[in-house]
């Protein structure tokens, strides 16, 4: 499924927002705005991705050659806070880095997707109006209809940020991959032998069931088969291998161990806490 209903308006993914770009600028027409022969005008800085954990925005800026201005371009990957439960899990589950870059990957690429262009024609030529009928603006919004300069409403990016979507769509793994080391640090879990020592005993097989849960409710809201078509294959490959091997010996946990391991999850939240509270096993109302 490529776009989703909030509150009554179609709301579109990256994906969705990428090949309507596509279509848009397919044709070349000298320098005209919708055209594919402003590619060589336009150069793209690097996206900025460190303040992701807090607003799941990407930042990026564009200079355009023909009149030597730079604009800025914002692109917000709208539901990054329902990957968290589920990138909790594959961390606490030892679920191989490469498969894990692949699913958050997927899950951004296909949830709601925000954006928006500091140029004039982003606003001017209507792409901001017709971004905010999708429901797929960053920011308050255009309400005025491009009666002049675009009546019929053609197209859905601007040229610098289909430039952008362009380079983020060859690079998505790339982008994952440069994520997944902020959220390691995140949750706490970058440093492996401290992971290693607290993962079991303070969290506790009741803790990553409701991990687990929480990631599960997460999956099924986005609505999108490929999205739970990867969460599904993770899950049958390494969520399902029992937690722990018979102990040898038996074991008393006295009534602290107990009153400790009852508390849940709240060791993992330490380090995303510094973040923001409340981040994990997260209820989401609308």
């Amino acid at each position: 499924m490529c776009c989703e209903y909030h509150n009554g308006i179609l709301s579109a993914n990256f994906n969705t927002l990428y090949d309507l770009s596509q279509k848009q600028f397919a044709h070349s027409s000298g320098l005209h705005l919708n055209s594919s022969d402003w590619r060589p005008y336009i150069k793209p800085g690097k996206a900025k991705y460190f303040d992701f954990l807090l607003t799941g925005v990407m930042r990026t800026t564009t200079k355009t050659k023909t009149n030597n201005k730079s604009y800025q371009q914002a692109i917000q990957f709208s539901e990054y806070k329902r990957a968290e439960n589920s990138l909790l899990l594959l961390f606490l589950r030892d679920v191989p880095e490469k498969e894990i870059i692949e699913f958050l990957a997927t899950f951004l690429y296909n949830t709601r997707t925000k954006c928006f262009c500091t140029c004039p024609a982003f606003k001017f030529w209507g792409f901001e109006y017709i971004l905010t009928r999708k429901n797929s603006v960053l920011g308050p919004g255009e309400y005025r209809y491009p009666v002049v300069r675009n009546p019929y409403k053609n197209g859905v990016l601007c040229k610098h940020l289909w430039i952008i979507f362009e380079r983020l769509k060859k690079k998505q793994l790339q982008l994952a991959e440069g994520l997944v080391p902020f959220y390691r640090r995140a949750f706490g879990v970058d440093n492996l032998s401290r992971f290693k020592r607290y993962k079991y005993k303070e969290l506790g097989a009741r803790g990553i069931k409701e991990v687990f849960a929480a990631a599960k409710e997460d999956i099924d809201w986005t609505k999108n088969a490929k999205i739970r078509d990867i969460f599904s294959t993770l899950s049958n490959k390494y969520l399902n291998v029992p937690l722990y091997h018979k102990p040898k010996t038996p074991q008393v946990m006295d009534q602290k161990t107990e009153e400790k391991k009852e508390k849940g999850l709240e060791p993992f939240m330490r380090g995303i806490n510094r973040i923001n509270k409340n981040i994990i096993i997260t209820k989401y109302t609308y």
